[in-house]
């Protein structure tokens, strides 16, 4: 933490004149939101790892049992079924990352303000 954000998070606008309380308030609110990051990118990032990775465990399953039942020549609907589940588990793996983009995207856009 550099000097003047030091400063600026000491500051107390109380005691400063009305006109730029408003000003000195929101300043102090944004630096201690700007510190919160870090710790909310960790926790972010923990919880966006741990919802890609079941749906991509899931698609690595139906991708081994469909190599399987095409080595023992399994029947046709198994396979169809097995091959649905990946594709299932690949559309759930690209709305989460849409989801994880809009989300960087809107982080972007409130940090810049």
């Amino acid at each position: 933490m550099n000097d003047a954000t030091h400063y600026l998070k000491t500051l107390d606008a109380k005691v400063m004149p009305s006109k730029v309380q408003s000003f000195a308030q929101n300043s102090k609110h944004l630096i201690h939101k700007l510190h919160q990051n870090p710790e909310n990118e960790k926790v972010f990032s923990s919880y966006a790892a741990h919802e890609l990775r079941s749906p991509l465990t899931a698609i690595k399953t139906h991708i081994q049992l469909a190599q399987l039942m095409v080595e023992q020549q399994a029947s046709s609907p198994k396979l169809q079924q097995s091959l649905q589940q990946v594709h299932l588990g690949i559309r759930r793996c690209t709305q989460l990352l849409e989801q994880l983009l809009a989300l960087s995207s809107t982080d972007q856009v409130l940090s810049d303000i």
